[in-house]
């Protein structure tokens, strides 16, 4: 369900495949109910495209799943230095390649446990733009289940953590697995067309 936007309908714009959703950075946001709640230690990966309209001085909601804070919910987001942040609890995982750049970008958070049945923070791979990412820095912590799953997208649960996105964002996708890098590339070139050679 859609909260906030403009009655004129003038927030669905042209994204990177068809039309798109945007974002105001103030209180538009996109809350999904009825989601199979989160089952502690499984694989899962989350995608979508992003634009920013402008450079981010502070860090910038994506998407929250699960329930919300103190819950330890699954956090996207875009930090104040332009890089793509998971967070879960007191947990995170951050990328090395800048997004906040006002340019479109592929994301991809998946979540592969070393050890069935637990998940950490170290089991979380982060793409961007179909490439694997080196993480610039990591808090490790337990990735727990959440009773309920509700999916919001462009604002934050609590905006003392984190500001609404100011932008576009275009075909989020939820995946009960953990996505390979092969697989996550075909998602992306399926949208934006292989370089010639490649």
């Amino acid at each position: 369900m859609l909260h906030h936007f403009p009655a004129d309908g003038s927030q669905w714009v042209a994204g990177i495949s068809g039309g798109a959703l945007r974002f105001d950075g103030l209180d538009d946001v996109v809350e999904v109910d009825g989601l199979a709640a989160l089952t502690p230690g499984s694989p899962r990966t989350i995608t979508a495209w992003i634009k920013l309209a402008e450079k981010p001085i502070a860090s910038q909601t994506i998407l929250v799943w699960g329930e919300p804070a103190p819950a330890p919910n699954w956090r996207l987001e875009v930090d104040p230095f332009r890089r793509l942040r998971f967070s879960c609890g007191l947990g995170y995982a951050i990328a090395s390649r800048v997004v906040g750049d006002t340019e479109w970008h592929h994301l991809a958070v998946g979540v592969d446990p070393l050890v069935p049945g637990t998940s950490r923070v170290s089991d979380v791979r982060l793409c961007v733009d179909a490439r694997l990412q080196t993480v610039y820095e990591m808090k490790e912590q337990d990735i727990t289940a959440c009773s309920a799953a509700s999916l919001r997208i462009g604002g934050p649960d609590d905006p003392a953590l984190s500001q609404p996105f100011q932008g576009v964002i275009d075909d989020v996708c939820l995946y009960d697995a953990s996505l390979s890098p092969a697989h996550v590339r075909q998602i992306y070139y399926a949208t934006v067309p292989l370089p010639a050679g490649r």
